[in-house]
This record gives structure tokens, C-alpha cells and sequence, in this order.
């Protein structure tokens, strides 16, 4: 397959599509998509917690969450929070489902349980501009609306944005090494966070250039749904804009020196990616890793920030700059601590 344009039925000609609405900044809301499926809901609850921690009272935040049997667990535990409760964060639930496709049950399941369901959003949110998607193993460490502010980065035809799998060629990319399928640039890009407009993508027939792409590659995909969007990308290298590794901070990045997010050490880390249960002690040999998400799932949402903000303080003067991941956590703790304070002060 030489080339994958946008799907036959789309216009193909660059045009003015509309914009997402920003709205003043007293009144701004930050759209959120999530999966959470199977074993999921303590890291999809640790997740809300950090976009709570960091989201100050000037934005308004709504999660649309997609979920199956954990519906009334997940529902009953946010119901608890001071913040959905007053009203600054509200969610809506959904179940997950897969439209017009044949072998649902075979999509459901394909990688991670459900973790296919974001490539159907544009039509299923259909009256949605855009969203930041998410998996649940992910912690933000500064507010969500920063993350949103980058769909005003993107030009006329750029439908999403994503970072790449690694930094770094030399020092190990899983898709130079082991891929079957074109993926995007020299590095492929990681699923794990992405903004979507899905304005944009219901205009360019998004899901069916995504069932297209399964359709012709999928004796060859290995990571289901990035892998999809990746051979998407490769075809049409245009209308993806490029996040920064600081917004994807995986192990991937430091656990072989140097490390390879050069932004995270100049500009901080704005949110880790803890794939391959790197958050769990039992999964991973990455403390700095660990600690930040059980700092935050351990986390009382009805007590002071002030006290979360002196803990971490004793953990920042605790921790050693040494080689590899574990020198990421003084920066982990730094940016974690002016976050809260900056979310505090604008309380």
C-alpha cells in the first residue's frame, strides 16, 4: 500500500473547518475522555484525584468516562469528592460500545480491555468539539487546562496531537526495532495521551479511515489502536501536531541515561505515564514512579493542599539527583509542589 488518503467519501481539499469554542477563562471547561475497563478503577480514581489537585477554580473541568461493570463503584466513589460535589469537576459515564462494526467483542479485547474505544469518540460524543483522551495510567502533575491551551497551537488542518514513542533512535525505539506496519516519523508516536478534535475528525470520516487501516493491517498490529493510528499518520503526516515528551513522561524515557526528554529537564514534567504498570510496586522496579501515584491515590481530597504540599517538601529533601529514572523524581516532586501551590493560590 503506497499511499492511505483521507477516506474516499471525505472532501479532500484543505478548508476552514470550525474552531474549538474558547471561552473566557472564568467560564472555560476542559473536556476529558477515559477508558476504564477491567482492573482499572484505582488508577482511574488516582488519575481524577491528580486533575482535582492541579485544576484551579477558574476552570471547570468535565470527564466523560467509559466503563462497564465498574460503573457503580466508580460513581459511588466520586460522588464523595468536595470538588464533583460542589460542582467544579463534573463527569458523565458511558458505557462502552462499538457501533457499526463487526466482532465487537473482538475490538472490546483487542489490546488493553477497551482501550480501542477512543478511535469511535468523534461519533459518539458528536456534539463534542474536542477532548483530551487519556489512559488510566496516567497522572497529571500540572493542570489539565495547560494541556488544553495546545489545541490553539494547531494550524488549519492538524486534527490531534500526540508525542512520540521515544526520543531517541539510538538508545531504543520499539517501532524501529520491531515494527511490521509504516508508523509515523522515525519514532512512531504513544497513544496514551492525545488531544482530538473531533470536529475536525467527523469532517475527515475519521472512523472509517480507522476501520480502513484495521481492515489492511491487521494481521500485523501488535498495539491495536496506536498502532491504527500510527499507520494513519504515517499516510498523512500533516494533520498531526507533535506533543512534547514532557506531556508522555514514560520510563522509556530514562530508565537507559541519558535521559531523553530534554524538556523535562528544562521546562519540568507535566504528566507521567506509568504504562506497563510502572506505578505499581509488584510491576516495576521504578520507585520514582511509585511514589508519586501512591502519594496521590493515598491522597484525602477533603483535607488542606497545604499539608499535601509540606509532605512532598520532605520527600523533595529526601531525594538524591543519581543516574537514570530516579533523577527525575527531585523534578517529579519540584513541579508536583509549585502545582499545588499555584493551585492553592488561585483558590
Amino acid at each position: 500500500m503506497s499511499e492511505l488518503p483521507i477516506h474516499r467519501d471525505a472532501v479532500v481539499k484543505t478548508v476552514r473547518v470550525e474552531k474549538i469554542r474558547l471561552h473566557k477563562r472564568s467560564q472555560e471547561t476542559v473536556y476529558i475522555a477515559n477508558v476504564v475497563c477491567g482492573r482499572r478503577l484505582e488508577e482511574a480514581l488516582t488519575l481524577y484525584k491528580s486533575i482535582v489537585l492541579f485544576t484551579d477554580n477558574e476552570t471547570r473541568i468535565h470527564l466523560h468516562i467509559f466503563t462497564d461493570h465498574l460503573r457503580i463503584n466508580l460513581t459511588k466513589e466520586l460522588d464523595r469528592w468536595p470538588d464533583i460535589v460542589g460542582g467544579r469537576i463534573t463527569y458523565s459515564v458511558h458505557s462502552v460500545e462499538y457501533r457499526d462494526v463487526e466482532d465487537a467483542l473482538k475490538w472490546k479485547n483487542m489490546f488493553a480491555p477497551c482501550s480501542t474505544q477512543r478511535l469511535f469518540l468523534p461519533n459518539i460524543l458528536n456534539e463534542t468539539d474536542a477532548v483530551i483522551y487519556i489512559d488510566t495510567d496516567v497522572l497529571f502533575l500540572r493542570s489539565p487546562k495547560l494541556l488544553w491551551d495546545t489545541f490553539k497551537k494547531f494550524n488549519e488542518t492538524q486534527l490531534g496531537a500526540m508525542a512520540r514513542e521515544s526520543e531517541d533512535l539510538v538508545k531504543g525505539n520499539w517501532y524501529s526495532k520491531y515494527s511490521k506496519i509504516p508508523y509515523y516519523g522515525s519514532l512512531g508516536l504513544n497513544a496514551g495521551v492525545m488531544l482530538m478534535n473531533l470536529t475536525r475528525m467527523r469532517y475527515k470520516h475519521w472512523e472509517d479511515n480507522m476501520l480502513d487501516v484495521y481492515n489492511e493491517y491487521k494481521a500485523n498490529l501488535t498495539f491495536a489502536d496506536q498502532d491504527i493510528m500510527n499507520i494513519f499518520f504515517h499516510f498523512n503526516p500533516d494533520i498531526i501536531y507533535v506533543l512534547s515528551c514532557k506531556w508522555n513522561l514514560r520510563t522509556d524515557h530514562c530508565d537507559v541515561p541519558p535521559i531523553q526528554c530534554k524538556d523535562a529537564l528544562n521546562d519540568g514534567i507535566s504528566l507521567v505515564h506509568g504504562n506497563r504498570r510502572k506505578f505499581h510496586k509488584h510491576f516495576s522496579n521504578q520507585p520514582t514512579f511509585i511514589w508519586p501515584y501512591e502519594a496521590i491515590r493515598d491522597t484525602d481530597l477533603g483535607n488542606s493542599r497545604n499539608k499535601f504540599v509540606e509532605e512532598l517538601q520532605r520527600k523533595f529533601d529526601s531525594i538524591r539527583k543519581i543516574p537514570g529514572c530516579a533523577r527525575l523524581g527531585s523534578i517529579i516532586v519540584e513541579t508536583l509542589i509549585i502545582s499545588l501551590i499555584e493551585s492553592i493560590n488561585a483558590r
